[in-house]
């Protein structure tokens, strides 16, 4: 599976996110910071993913990776925004609950 590329860059006093190869921003932002934020979360969703952050000359400053599921998930609410955020990872676990339901139904 390719890597999509996002970059994110300075376009007219703000900060643009771009898919590489496309022609117009996906989202316009007021400072680098949330423009990142986005840029990370397109990243995560189309996993896997990278992120080229710029500086404000235009030039790369560093380069991110996302895998499809984060190396550093803490919590359970962390996990089920990771599954949520998947729509095979969802369904697969609905399958699961429908199947472990119909199984309990049986016992009963």
């Amino acid at each position: 599976m390719a890597n999509t590329v996002y970059h994110v860059v300075p376009s007219d006093g703000r900060w643009a996110v771009k898919r590489e190869g496309g022609h117009r921003p996906s989202r316009l932002a007021d400072s680098r910071d949330e423009a990142f934020e986005a840029a990370e979360s397109f990243a995560r969703h189309l996993a896997p993913g990278r992120v080229v952050l710029h500086r404000a000359d235009g030039t790369i400053e560093s380069v991110h990776t996302f895998d499809t599921v984060p190396a550093n998930v803490a919590t359970g609410r962390d996990w089920l925004r990771v599954v949520l955020s998947k729509p095979a990872l969802a369904a697969a676990g609905v399958t699961l609950l429908v199947a472990l339901g119909w199984a309990m139904r049986e016992r009963g």
